[in-house]
């Protein structure tokens, strides 16, 4: 009987976090068998150890319903061409955990866990202990829990973790569904290296193409042509400067004409294709920017202008389809350059519409554009920030548009 292979899934987290249940979960919905869980601690060791290639998949987690997103994760996953498989939406239920049930609720002076756990429990920690409480920001759940059980942290600190995890170390619990909001969900993220047979490369035209403008060479060609055009005409019909000029004229226009209009077909082609972009949003209340999941753009060009189509996921599992009204291109050397949009909503009532001034930069002039970054500013909504786009392929595009937090917009 063949051996099945086992299959490495890292997670965010230890053993008995909330991490580690979202990725046994989406291995059991994708049919994986004979899976071996990696607890890697933070997003950046989930990342890193993808990149390295010591596990096959991935688990972080990338946004929560009340805490936001999860920073630590969307600065892991900035500039890193990683793929997304699915995503999971889950219900994340918090529970208050104390070393020695013998010590009285009120001694408690600490309590330790992630950043989100505490953002996610702040009203109720008010509420029911000590106004005096000091916070302790750990790097998961149940590092706290596993922590306080071997007597790392105090015995007047309290923890907020699963009921897994406390349990697992031998805790007592002091209270269970602490989290502020009942519905308190967060989004996990199943990821993976993308596969070198769908990773964008660089087509045989494109390499043939040197970076001296093809646009220039077919003009002096051009500029050669009328002039042996003219001597042939002068000399055969017996035609005068003036009549060869008005003719020949005629035809370099037309010419022209035709060249620039490949000239901008070939420009167009360097951003038709699948991206997904990051935006930031600049936070005027904190000063602080936040990044948001990846959302797909698909460039396509209509009647020989470039548009945009576009997907927007939110924590509602809705998505915001829009599209570009009007696209620019300006190009301010061989590699250098802008894209200038402006979008609206494609779902009239959202109300939606703004504009985005993307930079870019490729190796010559009709080499694909792989990389973009700008800025954005909604119209009516006031928000302004930043973007980040990134080419992708049409495999990883597909995988992003089928995740739980893209649904059709009628559905």
């Amino acid at each position: 009987m063949a051996q099945v292979e086992t299959i490495k899934i890292g997670y965010q987290g230890m053993e008995g976090s909330n991490s580690e249940r979202a990725a046994k979960e989406m291995a059991q919905k994708r049919g994986l068998a004979a899976v071996e869980y990696v607890p890697l601690i933070s997003s950046k060791g989930v990342i890193d150890a993808l990149e390295n290639g010591t596990i096959d998949y991935g688990v972080v987690a990338t946004k929560n319903s009340q805490g936001g997103e999860v920073l630590e994760s969307m600065v892991a996953l900035k500039n890193k061409h990683i793929e997304l498989v699915s995503t999971l939406v889950m219900p994340i239920h918090h529970c208050l955990f104390k070393k020695q049930a013998d010590t009285p609720d009120e001694h408690i002076r600490y309590v330790a866990s992630h950043i989100q756990a505490l953002k996610q429990t702040k009203k109720w920690v008010g509420e029911n202990l000590s106004p005096e409480i000091v916070t302790i920001e750990m790097e998961d759940t149940a590092i706290s829990a596993k922590m306080l059980g071997e007597g790392l942290l105090k015995d007047d600190t309290a923890v907020i973790c699963s009921l897994e995890a406390g349990l697992q170390n031998g805790l007592t619990l002091m209270a269970q569904n602490i989290e502020d909001d009942k519905r308190n969900r967060t989004e996990f993220r199943l990821l993976k290296m993308p596969d070198p047979q769908y990773m964008e490369k660089e087509s045989l035209s494109d390499q043939l193409i040197s970076e001296k403008s093809i646009v220039d060479k077919l003009i002096q060609v051009a500029a050669i042509l009328a002039i042996v055009a003219s001597s042939i005409l002068m000399s055969m019909f017996d035609m005068s400067p003036w009549e060869t000029a008005c003719t020949v004229s005629g035809y370099v226009v037309m010419l022209i004409w035709l060249i620039l209009n490949l000239h901008k077909r070939l420009i167009n082609r360097t951003f038709i294709g699948y991206w997904k972009y990051y935006t930031i949003p600049l936070d005027t209340k904190d000063d602080i920017q936040h990044y948001h999941v990846p959302r797909i753009v698909e460039i396509k060009e209509v009647d020989g202008k470039l548009q945009l189509f576009g997907y927007t996921s939110v924590m509602s599992e809705k998505h915001i389809s829009f599209m570009s009204d009007k696209v620019n291109t300006q190009q301010t050397d061989a590699s250098h350059g802008y894209l200038l949009y402006e979008y609206v909503s494609d779902i009239r009532a959202l109300d939606l519409g703004g504009c985005v001034l993307l930079k870019w930069y490729k190796k010559h002039s009709y080499a694909k554009v792989k990389r973009m970054t700008g800025q954005y500013f909604g119209v009516k909504s006031r928000e302004m920030g930043t973007l980040l786009y990134q080419r992708i392929s049409k495999e990883e595009f597909d995988n992003i548009s089928r995740c739980d937090f893209l649904r059709n917009a009628e559905g």
